[in-house]
């Protein structure tokens, strides 16, 4: 190979590489979001962030939240206006973000059992939750 010399591969090179998961393409087809998190670490303190690019692969893609928690499971209001997705930093709580300008992701959710998925729904006000129960309310239904 005249000279040159190989990285040797490690474990830690491949545990660290970040990989693209879950894509969602906007209802007018002009944005994908997808998450962008590390291929291993599954058990430690997971991390993902929302990114954005567009379909027609005329800009690169930006990221939309900042990988300082697991945001995973992007999803688009019908109206293209809004991404929602789910933030673990504990326990999953629903977020939402602006999807054409920037913004804050707002928390939309604070269930103390977290959320385990969600719908937006076509109405562009309603968003179908996936939860369990929170502790006590099933006893407490009953009497």
């Amino acid at each position: 190979m005249g000279g040159r010399s190989l990285t040797e591969l490690t474990a830690e090179m491949v545990v660290d590489q970040l990989v693209p998961l879950d894509p969602r393409i906007s209802p007018d087809g002009v944005l994908v979001a997808f998450v962008v998190t590390p291929m291993g670490r599954r058990g430690e303190h997971p991390e993902g962030a929302i990114w954005l690019v567009p379909s027609d692969g005329s800009e690169g893609a930006r990221r939309l939240t900042s990988r300082t928690a697991n945001d995973h499971s992007p999803r688009w209001s019908p109206d293209d206006r809004w991404l929602y997705f789910l933030s673990e930093r504990g326990k999953a709580q629903l977020h939402r973000i602006p999807a054409r300008k920037s913004g804050e992701a707002e928390p939309l959710t604070q269930w103390t059992a977290g959320i385990e998925g969600f719908v937006p729904l076509a109405d562009n006000k309603t968003v179908t939750l996936l939860a369990k129960d929170e502790p006590g309310t099933h006893e407490e239904a009953l009497w």
